[in-house]
């Protein structure tokens, strides 16, 4: 019988690809790859009209099976334009399938 923690992987596979924000992770030395995560924004000050949004640091979780982070790697986030962010720490989340990587800005 299938169980739900069978599943966890590709469902958060299906979630992160429904309501996850676009990033752009190049590994260090690599090209770029773009697709879904989640991004959770920190120390935030969102704008309405225009849409702004600019945060201190940043929290994306990323498959374990795409790569094991480097600080030398670069992230980009779609709906924050000319921010590059840099891996500072990480972990796994709580389902272990996920490296959860504390970001702060690498430039502006």
């Amino acid at each position: 019988m299938t169980t739900l923690r069978d599943r966890t992987a590709a469902l958060e596979t299906m979630v992160n690809q429904t309501l996850g924000d676009e990033i752009t992770y190049t590994v260090s030395g690599d090209d770029p790859a773009t697709f879904d995560a989640w991004v959770e924004f920190g120390n935030q000050d969102v704008a309405t009209g225009q849409s702004r949004l600019q945060a201190t640091q940043i929290v994306i979780e990323i498959p374990k099976t795409f790569t094991t982070p480097a600080q030398a790697d670069r992230i980009a986030v779609t709906i924050m334009p000319g921010v590059t962010w840099a891996p500072g720490a990480w972990d796994t989340d709580d389902t272990g399938n996920n490296w959860r990587i504390i970001c702060k800005r690498a430039s502006a």
